[in-house]
């Protein structure tokens, strides 16, 4: 109970005990003593019952003046042995006396004398609370005494007691379910970490095979996925770094081995250190040279970052200029030169790009046949500036193509060692593009050989 229940209960309870006094004023008027209440005990506590269980208080009816008479808490007539009949019954409310009958308000009231002498004492007298006066034409014949309602305060010990179990189990229960939920998230977070972890670990050990699983949908499984991403990447780089180590060793071993057999020759007398054999000799170490060159170069142009002071160039200049150069080389070759070459500026590197351009036509001087021919186109498409260069063959097997700008590539039939390079200018040709934020590709072409697309974002460049 809260206090403020308490005081509402104990202060009905005084309204009570004052109605009860007017009423025992009447019954004293009537019998000028208590000697009936006194002498026999039982008949007050009824009397009070009665009163309090009926919701109405009136005195009873003297025995030798039988008769109902009214009051304002209604009639009540008396039985033949002076007890007071309960009250008529009626339809109307009755007051809220639950509450009181809870709490034994009738076993609560002692009667006192006069002089507050005990009479009739009820229980826990010694803790009385309300004193109320019974008077007669103004003078106190007696006393009425309320004890507190020990049963209350027991309830509400009992209450509180009760409350603070339920409260302790339900925080028990609280501290276990909430222990069980921790322990689970823990499990959900700490697990995958632990793969990842491991997984980190592993790859730091180049075991790029390591794929880590995880049977969720959230973020640490988004993570796991990157993760097996980057292991299936770095396993990729690594077997095309060995295969690039083994070309690089393949293509050096080469020339070296023919050169080192020509000098072994001329030392152990078989063949002589005359003019022709020291200039195949020169030969065999200018190509050693230009394959090392070629590496270099190569090494320059992966991963090429452009300067940030790139400067508006037309691609037609680009293209007249290194036609021009190439002219004696095709004419001498039989090989005729066709231009369509119109007006394309964009952003990027002029020396750079005239490095592609060379490059492509230097192969065309390569493997063109003689009498054939070459195109040089240079247009705009799809806001894109568009470099075409082509031949008229012989082509290359739609099964090679894609495999022209692999690093130290070379087609067998047409990419020999004697009138071929090592396989890396199509590869530095791609890097140069790419670093222009550009694309290449090689396609058969309708005239019977090779054409490689250069396109360009237009005024746009390595930035």
């Amino acid at each position: 109970m809260s206090q403020y229940l308490i005081n509402s209960v104990e202060k009905h309870e005084t309204y009570l005990v004052t109605d009860l006094a007017q009423v025992l004023s009447k019954f004293y008027i009537k019998n000028n003593s208590w000697q009936e209440f006194t002498a026999d005990s039982t008949r007050w506590r009824l009397f009070v019952l009665q009163a309090i269980n009926k919701g109405s208080l009136q005195p009873p009816i003297n025995r030798k003046n039988k008769g109902p008479f009214d009051t304002r808490f209604g009639a009540m007539a008396e039985k033949p042995n002076g007890m007071p009949m309960p009250p008529p019954q009626n339809n109307g409310p009755l007051p809220p006396l639950r509450m009181l009958q809870k709490t034994f308000i009738s076993s609560r009231i002692s009667l006192f004398d006069s002089n507050k002498n005990k009479l009739i004492e009820a229980e826990g007298a010694n803790d009385i609370f309300h004193w109320q006066p019974i008077e007669v034409n103004g003078k106190e014949v007696g006393w009425l005494g309320l004890a507190k309602a020990e049963m209350a305060e027991k309830q509400d010990n009992l209450f509180l007691s009760q409350l603070f179990k339920q409260t302790m189990t339900l925080t028990i229960i609280g501290i276990v379910f909430s222990g069980v939920v921790s322990f689970c998230l823990a499990r959900h977070f700490t697990g995958p970490i632990r793969s990842l972890t491991q997984g980190a670990i592993n790859l730091s050990n180049r075991q790029f095979d390591t794929k880590i699983s995880i049977s969720s949908n959230d973020e640490l499984a988004d993570l796991a996925h990157y993760f097996n991403d980057i292991g299936t990447r770095l396993s990729s780089f690594e077997t095309t770094q060995k295969q690039w180590l083994q070309d690089i060793a393949h293509e050096l071993r080469t020339p070296l081995t023919v050169i080192r057999g020509e000098i072994e020759a001329m030392v152990d007398g078989v063949t002589e250190a005359n003019e022709k054999n020291l200039s195949l000799l020169k030969n065999d170490v200018l190509r050693l040279n230009h394959l090392i060159n070629d590496l270099h170069e190569l090494s320059v142009t992966d991963n090429l970052l452009l300067a940030r002071d790139l400067e508006q160039i037309d691609l037609k200049q680009v293209c007249d200029c290194a036609a021009y150069r190439f002219k004696a080389k095709l004419f001498k070759n039989n090989i005729i030169l066709n231009l369509n070459i119109q007006n394309c500026t964009i952003h990027g590197d002029a020396s750079r790009l005239m490095q592609v351009i060379d490059n492509l036509l230097e192969n065309c001087v390569k493997y063109t046949e003689n009498s054939g021919c070459v195109w040089i186109a240079c247009y705009i498409e799809n806001n894109k500036a568009i470099v075409s260069i082509e031949d008229s063959g012989p082509g290359v097997d739609n099964k090679n193509i894609d495999k022209l700008f692999d690093r130290l590539y070379r087609i067998d039939n047409h990419r020999n060692r004697t009138s071929g390079g090592a396989g890396l200018g199509l590869a530095i040709c791609k890097n140069i593009v790419v670093a222009h934020h550009g694309d290449i590709q090689a396609l058969p072409s309708d005239k019977g050989g090779l054409k490689v697309l250069l396109s360009f974002p237009i005024n746009s460049g390595g930035d």
